[in-house]
């Protein structure tokens, strides 16, 4: 029986730049301190143990517009409490947030 060979046509990328990972120590403190600086830090003292995090370091919209780290942040009030930043000059930026039972945005 002979090994069946893969098809010279097929690509592989050599790297994939959608792969998300965990938060480091750094981004861990920059959302706390975002927290703390929207008064949240009070609301969740212990935030990184009711929220699941995932980072996108290479993001690129399809069309002309953002490009870099995404950081998506999933709250333990349930899916639908999501908060999506990103990165201006190496500070977090709230970009999106969807949340049925808080409002983070209440200070605009």
């Amino acid at each position: 029986m002979s090994a069946k060979k893969s098809s010279s046509n097929t690509k592989v990328p050599k790297v994939q730049l959608n792969r998300v990972r965990l938060p480091n120590a750094r981004e861990l403190e920059q959302i706390g301190s975002w927290l703390t600086e929207h008064s949240l830090g009070v609301v969740f003292p212990d935030w990184t143990n009711s929220a699941w995090i995932a980072v996108f370091e290479n993001y690129i919209t399809d069309c002309p517009g953002y490009s870099g780290k995404v950081i998506v942040v999933v709250w333990g009030a349930g899916p639908d409490s999501v908060s999506v930043f990103t990165e201006d000059d190496g500070t977090l930026v709230l970009s999106s947030n969807h949340d049925d039972t808080c409002d983070f945005n209440s200070d605009e």
